[in-house]
């Protein structure tokens, strides 16, 4: 898509009404036409008038280039929010999955990515039991799930899929009784992560989007943080598509609470 298109695009959703634009792709940050990059696109489509934030779903590792991260940190509109696939922590699991990256080349990637953006939260996918992955496998996702700490994360058992690589050419040999204590693992462990991380959010005054009405309560609305954190909030005369700066006084694991 030429970028004339997607900018014609971001324009006419301003003028229906939208302060934020979320640009999708499969490999999104491998965006190219002629001379014009994905960071390129990421600082035009900031400049619209009338956007507020922009964001943009699911990069991969390995096309992550230094422009992307400096736009970022530089232009104020560009969400300080990623979801960064991982899929496992294990080097040998990810070769077999034929990501192009290593565990190290990730943990390289967030440790440049939080130089540049200190607050930058991160939302990652998580796979366990792919073919052949072992204990050790295992253990190696764990560690790098409590070095980099991610803000969120979805996460599965693997299971075959017709017309795959792996499904062609590997044997699917993680007993299913182990795929679920492995996950279960996982789960837990990202749950304590999460907790503590939006924990740490309580006291602290957060710029929050409003998307819509409460299903807790007509009184109450649902936003977002730049950091893709969901906020309930008080609805005062607040309407979906306001701004509001609010304090967050409690957390669970996924959901802040704004003082009445």
């Amino acid at each position: 898509v030429a970028p004339r298109e997607v900018l014609r695009q971001a324009r006419s959703f301003v003028e229906q009404g939208y302060k934020e634009i979320v640009l999708l792709g499969q490999t999104v940050n491998s965006y190219r036409y002629e001379d014009v990059g994905f960071a390129d696109l990421l600082r035009t489509v900031a400049q619209v008038d009338g956007i507020e934030r922009v964001r943009f779903t699911s990069p991969y590792p390995v096309s992550f280039t230094s422009d992307v991260i400096e736009a970022i940190a530089t232009e104020p509109k560009i969400c300080n929010f990623l979801h960064l696939p991982v899929q496992s922590g294990s080097t040998p699991v990810l070769e077999s999955m034929r990501r192009g990256y290593s565990a190290e080349d990730f943990l390289t990637l967030v440790g440049d990515l939080r130089k540049a953006i200190p607050n930058i939260a991160l939302s990652t996918d998580i796979l366990s039991g792919f073919c052949g992955e072992s204990d050790e496998d295992h253990k190696r996702t764990l560690e790098l799930m409590r070095e980099v700490r991610f803000d969120s994360a979805f996460m599965f058992s693997y299971s075959e899929r017709e017309l795959t690589v792996a499904a062609r050419n590997m044997p699917d040999d993680v007993p299913p009784a182990v795929k679920k204590e492995r996950l279960s693992e996982i789960i837990k462990l990202q749950e304590e992560i999460s907790r503590s991380v939006y924990a740490a959010q309580v006291g602290k005054t957060e710029r929050v989007l409003v998307h819509s009405v409460s299903k807790r309560s007509d009184e109450q609305l649902v936003g977002r943080t730049d950091g893709y954190k969901s906020v309930i909030l008080p609805r005062a005369e607040l309407q979906p598509g306001d701004f509001s700066d609010v304090k967050i006084v409690r957390s669970t694991m996924a959901t802040l609470f704004a003082e009445e």
